[in-house]
């Protein structure tokens, strides 16, 4: 079997990347192909750092940049994908996964956050920044990407989901509903606007529950003022499309920095 081909096998086996960059929805591939593709874009000048990939889901981006990163971590809460991880990615890198974050040494270069801040409730968002704040080196960078569910986009998005719903597509069938006020109130939403977010629970293991939300009333807008107050924001890009300005795009990124430091981004 080819590299390509054992690469593919690997990732294929992965939930997320299956429903994602597997997908047998073209547009979604597409939009999910390429959000990796700028999530190594944004990686690559920081080849060779010790990376941290905080809420490493199925593994997807730290296989991808495994040549930049060989010894990289991924942390996710969920004991179910750190076992898939550890079993799929094992005999092949030399890639690290836990469920602790107590287990990640501190002083990380690069820190990446890709589509997880959008699910954290608030006490949940206060512990993912105080612990980033905690492990990145002082001169260190934090890259965090989440979704746009505003404007024109959320509409196109709605109508992707609801399109592959009906072709029983991953689990696009559960697709969170919006009452036309609510719709409309996002798509014209400014930093401030909100509407009533859906809180939903899963039991991770018999003592850890986990509360979370879905893509439902996200706005990306205020998270990034969030960030701001946190992190010193050097760089916003957005992708698929990334000359876009979000118009025409899925998702947007953050490159962050501590507040203060000194850090000669590249």
């Amino acid at each position: 079997m080819s590299s390509t081909l054992l690469s593919d096998s690997v990732l294929a086996a992965g939930g997320y990347a299956s429903e994602q960059l597997f997908s047998r929805s073209k547009v979604i591939a597409w939009s999910h192909r390429r959000r990796f593709a700028a999530a190594r874009r944004l990686l690559a000048p920081y080849q060779g750092g010790r990376l941290l990939d905080y809420g490493c889901g199925d593994g997807t981006l730290l296989f991808l940049v495994r040549d930049l990163f060989p010894q990289a971590i991924g942390v996710d809460i969920d004991p179910k994908h750190i076992d898939s991880c550890r079993r799929r990615f094992g005999p092949l890198t030399q890639l690290a996964f836990t469920t602790a974050v107590s287990d990640v040494p501190a002083a990380r270069d690069v820190i990446v956050c890709t589509e997880v801040l959008e699910h954290c409730c608030e006490d949940t968002l206060a512990h993912v920044i105080a612990d980033v704040k905690r492990m990145l080196r002082p001169d260190g960078v934090f890259v965090v990407s989440v979704p746009i569910e505003t404007g024109v986009t959320l509409l196109v998005k709605q109508l992707v989901r609801v399109l592959a719903g009906w072709r029983h597509i991953g689990d696009y069938q559960y697709t969170e509903r919006y009452s036309m006020r609510e719709l409309l109130r996002m798509v014209f939403a400014r930093r401030d606007s909100a509407i009533t977010r859906p809180v939903y629970e899963a039991q991770i293991t018999s003592d850890v529950l986990v509360k979370f939300h879905g893509h439902k009333g996200f706005n990306w807008r205020a998270l990034e003022r969030r960030l701001s107050r946190e992190f010193t924001v050097r760089r916003r890009m957005f992708s698929p499309v990334s000359w876009s300005g979000g118009v025409a795009a899925s998702q947007v990124w953050f490159v962050c920095t501590l507040s203060g430091a000194h850090t000669l981004l590249r």
